[in-house]
């Protein structure tokens, strides 16, 4: 009975024993992360591609357009100025006004967003039409001033024999004349009026020097006859008080040739002829 009690207490022991004995640490709790985002770019169908290719290309042809009028806008306000200061309003007042008018329009335009660039370079074009009809027209028409100026030094410089007193000198600035000429019918108006002009002064140049010189000339000659003139007289005055026979020895006859003739070429015969006025064949409208 005894023995019995001491294995049951034995027993109770060491169950006692095993349940307080260690324990394992309890691993620690691991928290799950929070899965990453995925940014997932859009997928474009062909559609939609092309609508937006066609949006670039679209916003790079405006920005071509609008650079174009910008160009033609500064060749106006050029045109405008030349106009101006060349003195040809008068000449075609109409087209200079309403070239003013567009220019305008223009102005306001490049501060409206909604304008385009093309409907810009067209307005840009409209005045630059305007303003290139103006310089067309008085070009041409200081053209043909100059030219009829050119013109009429040449028959003061052919009036003096310009021609064979200065032969060199006068035919260049024929050439002048004519190279303007040829300008004006190839539609070169302003580079015509140089030449035209070149000739207007170097024919007036010569007309003044030879008239100068023939004055000189002449002086010298009515002189010379004046001269001869008292000569004649002391002669006559001499023949009554003292007549001498004829045929006397030493002394010529009075009909007799003492010198051959010279002939001498027509100075006319160099004057080069250059037409009066523009002939529409030359160019002219």
């Amino acid at each position: 009975m005894k023995k019995t009690s001491l294995v049951v207490l034995a027993t109770a022991a060491l169950m006692i024993f095993i349940s307080c004995g260690s324990k394992p640490e309890p691993e620690p709790e691991v928290k799950p992360s929070a899965p990453e985002s995925v940014v997932e770019e859009p997928v474009l169908n062909e559609e939609e591609t092309s609508t937006e290719d066609d949006a670039l290309a679209a916003e790079e042809a405006d920005k071509a357009a609008r650079e174009a009028a910008l160009k033609a806008y500064e060749k106006a306000l050029a045109s405008k100025l030349e106009i101006e200061e060349s003195e040809l309003i008068e000449y075609d007042q109409k087209n200079y006004d309403e070239g003013n008018s567009l220019l305008a329009e223009l102005e306001a335009m490049f501060n409206d967003d909604s304008v385009t660039g093309a409907q810009l370079e067209e307005k840009a074009k409209e005045v630059n039409a305007r303003y290139n009809a103006v310089l067309l027209v008085g070009y041409k028409q200081l053209a043909k001033y100059w030219r009829n100026e050119a013109y009429e030094s040449k028959r003061k410089a052919d009036s003096v024999k310009a021609a064979v007193a200065e032969k060199d000198r006068y035919k260049n600035a024929v050439k002048e004349f004519k190279e303007g000429d040829t300008l004006y019918a190839m539609q070169a108006a302003e580079k015509a009026i140089n030449h035209y002009i070149d000739a207007d002064d170097e024919f007036i140049a010569l007309y003044e020097e030879i008239s100068v010189k023939r004055a000189a000339a002449q002086a010298a000659i009515e002189a010379a006859k004046k001269a001869v003139a008292e000569a004649e007289k002391l002669a006559a005055s001499a023949d009554i008080t003292d007549p001498v026979g004829e045929n006397t020895e030493g002394i010529e006859a009075e009909d007799a040739v003492l010198l051959e003739a010279t002939e001498y070429a027509n100075p006319d015969d160099a004057i080069e002829e250059i037409p009066e006025t523009m002939t529409e064949a030359e160019g002219d409208e």
